[in-house]
Order: C-alpha cells, then structure tokens, then sequence
C-alpha cells in the first residue's frame, strides 16, 4: 500500500466541524469541493480531538454520518486506525501536529492527534504515542512514523512550561524561544524534536522517523502573502480549522 497524505487550510475554507446550522452548508460545500470530489473516497473518518489517549478503529461503533461518505466519532478520539484503501482518516487542527503512522507490510494506518496535551497528559498518564505502540496493533519494527502540519517552535511560545514527568518519555522538553507571531519571545517547545524524542524512547529508529518539511510550521507559512492556516496562536481558539488527511492506495 502506498501512503498519501495532505493538509487543507484557509485558502480551501474552515473545516471545523460545524455545530450551528448556519454553518453546515459551507463545511459541507468545503468538505465536497476539496476532499470528496478531488480524491473520490470510498469514506472520510473523522476524530473528534479532545486531548485524550483514545483511539478507535474505522468499521467498529461508535461513528454518527455528517454528510454521505464523510463520518465522525461520537466519543472524544485522538487517533483513528484503519486497514483499507481509499478510506480517509482525518482531523482538524489549529496548530496541533499529527503522526502518520503506517506499516506498509500489514496494511494498517494511523492517524494520531499531537498536541502537548496528547503527548503528555496533565493527569500524568502515558500519551498518544505510548499508548498507541501499547497496543500492539502492528510491529514497531515495521512502521514508519510521519510527524506533519503543526505549529513550529518558532509560534508556538509558551507562558508557562508544563512539568515534564515519566508520561513524556523523555528527561526534558526540547525548548527554545518563539521568534514570530503574538507569542514572540516567550519559551517555546518544539513539539516535532519532543515527538521524535518520544518515538526514539519506544524503540523506532531515526530512519523511521520521517518529518515532513513543508510547511515547517502551519501557524505562520504564507503564500504570496496570504496565510494559509487556521491557527489557534494567530486567531481566536473558535475560529477556524485546518484538515489533515491520511489514506492509503494500492500499489499497481
């Protein structure tokens, strides 16, 4: 299976899902213009993020359609997991960075919500990564782990850091100093080196760790100067959401 993935932004619309009826329709009309028109899929899976350690696998319970072909979790998930082709996982993001997990030999997909709050609990619990390889649900060995469109050290600035305990999986967080946008100046971890370190720690290998470069960070990229993302840093928290897809096709 050949992995694919991509990121919608401001310029294709808000693709947060909607809760009001006033917005349904340009949600609907983003969703069908962009995703289900371009790539014809045979279903989108949507989580429903709330900054848990859940995830669920597509074909079980617990799914509520939005739109034909576009279905979402009913619980709170951070992660969704599938086997088939042409079957979309996504999620929507404001700033949070996603892992792409996919073990070619198995056929299994992953996509996993990683945001702070999913990387390392508050309540001092094991994180989305940990609790994702706790599973078992394919070989580590076999994997490799896409780490992708989120926000970037330089935005993602911090007014106060976080304790860094035992569920992080590492000594430390990886911090510097934002050097754009309104949280300049502030300390700043760069989610993407806390990601990789996490993974190093479960046992992948640097080769299989792979981070995709553009955009470097999600919150502050622009295009003929116009920004692209929806960004929680640069907006207000209610406003607007990105959508991160992943999916398989055969190989011919």
């Amino acid at each position: 299976m050949i992995l694919y993935h991509a990121i919608y932004g401001k310029l294709q619309g808000n693709f947060r899902t909607p809760t009001d009826p006033a917005s349904v329709a340009l949600w609907q009309e983003a969703m069908q213009s962009h995703v289900l028109d371009t790539h014809g899929f045979e279903r989108v899976c949507l989580m429903r993020p709330a900054f848990t350690t859940r995830i669920v696998h597509v074909g079980e319970d617990g799914w509520t359609q939005e739109m034909p072909t576009v279905f979402r979790t009913i619980e709170p998930a951070d992660g969704i997991i599938t086997n088939r082709v042409n079957v979309a996982l996504g999620m929507a993001n404001g700033d949070c960075p996603a892992a792409i997990v996919h073990d070619e030999s198995s056929g299994i997909l992953a996509l996993l919500h990683c945001g702070l709050k999913c990387l390392v609990p508050p309540n001092g619990e094991r994180g989305i990564l940990e609790s994702f390889f706790a599973s078992d649900i394919c070989a580590k060995e076999n994997v490799v782990v896409h780490c992708v469109y989120g926000i970037g050290p330089c935005c993602y600035g911090l007014d106060t850091l976080p304790e860094c305990g035992k569920n992080a999986l590492v000594k430390s967080f990886p911090v510097g100093i934002a050097t754009h946008g309104p949280r300049k100046g502030k300390q700043s971890i760069n989610l993407f080196v806390l990601m990789r370190e996490q993974l190093k720690h479960l046992g992948l290998k640097d080769r299989q760790i792979l981070r995709k470069l553009m955009p470097s960070c999600t919150a502050c990229k622009t295009r003929h100067g116009t920004v692209e993302y929806h960004s929680n840093v640069y907006d207000a928290p209610n406003d607007g959401r990105n959508l991160v897809l992943a999916w398989m096709q055969p190989r011919h």
